[in-house]
């Protein structure tokens, strides 16, 4: 389920909730943090209708009011600037479980299970 809002732009999930940014420590899943499969800005998706407890299975991409894309935190202490077009790679496979992910550049920033090497964009 992706939220669409009345104008048919897709709603971010933490919106739909209500609650955009304000549950920082709240541990919810769609509150701290997102998934490198969806690229940044696009709908994140759920089974689950209930907007006062944890998703089951939510599909979440990585969200902002930047226009463009997403300002993303390293490990390493730098930020970069992460286009909403970022190479996702196949969104049509199946997630793999170790390994390289099937997902682009976008999915090897998300995992050190393949050992990507990963160039400044």
């Amino acid at each position: 389920m992706a939220a669409i809002s009345s104008n048919g732009v897709y709603t971010n999930w933490s919106a739909v909730k209500g609650k955009f940014s304000s549950l920082c420590y709240d541990g919810q899943s769609e509150n701290v943090a997102f998934l490198t499969v969806l690229p940044p800005n696009a709908p994140s998706c759920t089974n689950d209708g209930n907007g006062n407890a944890d998703a089951t299975s939510p599909v979440l991409s990585a969200s902002s009011y930047h226009v463009g894309g997403v300002h993303c935190l390293f490990f390493d202490g730098t930020v970069r600037f992460m286009s909403n077009n970022i190479n996702t790679g196949n969104l049509g496979v199946a997630a793999a479980l170790g390994g390289k992910s099937p997902y682009g550049v976008w999915g090897a920033l998300g995992t050190r299970a393949g050992n990507e090497p990963v160039s400044a964009q």
